[in-house]
């Protein structure tokens, strides 16, 4: 009965006493149903926000390959959501520092460019092209790449490559077809998803705990190359 009750109580977002802490990050408690919840209701809003866009895919003589990576990142899209929104509540509701995991950084930095990039692909197909490139220029290609940059310059690790790979693709769009090589090519998403591999594995062997909303912000980067392989061998 105790087990059930500290479960039940435990769900909503992982409740816990305010900590004053401020010499290492604030572990958070495992996620409970609440998120789950959370997190299925943020997958179902962007699938249906996407139909647009997976109903034009379907006309494109690639359109598995399109609407499996549609697919792909509204599973992550929404995982990032959720997560911001759990970093964010526990920030309001307790005082927890956010943004204190490499993966708190992604997760947050992501959702913004998820909600900027739905928005303006809803407007685009409402009938509003030039507002809708605004906003995608304004969120994806300007507030995400120098949140980036912000994050490589408080940050001493390894990690700060990273921070610094997404800055930089994000801001050669100011660079003609040099960003749009950046975007499209498949190569460097992987150099990068090995080079969270790598600090990955610097980061246990150097005995440093993550909680897991960083882990929830780097799986699908650690997972990248098996979706890659996957995509490579079915198409």
């Amino acid at each position: 009965m105790e087990d059930v009750a500290q479960t039940t109580n435990g769900a909503q977002f992982a409740e816990e006493p305010k900590s004053t802490s401020i010499e290492k990050p604030i572990q958070l408690p495992r996620p409970g149903i609440s998120f789950l919840f959370l997190w299925t209701t943020c997958c179902a809003v962007q699938m249906a926000a996407s139909r647009s866009a997976l109903e034009e895919f379907a006309r494109h003589d690639n359109a598995r390959s399109l609407q499996f990576w549609m697919i792909v990142f509204c599973i992550k899209g929404s995982l990032d959501t959720s997560g911001t929104i759990v970093l964010l509540y526990r920030h309001l509701r307790f005082g927890d520092r956010m943004l204190t995991h490499p993966g708190h950084w992604i997760m947050a930095i992501s959702s913004i460019s998820l909600t900027t990039e739905m928005a303006a692909m809803e407007l685009w197909y409402v009938g509003f092209p030039v507002i809708a490139r605004g906003i995608q220029f304004l969120g994806f290609w300007l507030i995400c790449p120098l949140c980036y940059l912000y994050a490589a310059r408080i940050t001493q690790s390894g990690w700060r490559l990273v921070y610094i790979y997404f800055a930089v693709v994000g801001l050669l769009v100011f660079v003609p077809w040099l960003g749009i090589i950046a975007i499209q090519n498949v190569i460097l998403p992987i150099v990068v998803a090995l080079a969270i591999w790598a600090l990955t594995i610097i980061d246990w062997r150097s005995g440093t705990r993550r909680d897991w909303l960083h882990w929830a912000g780097i799986v699908y980067f650690l997972m990248l190359p098996l979706i890659q392989g996957v995509v490579w061998f079915t198409r």
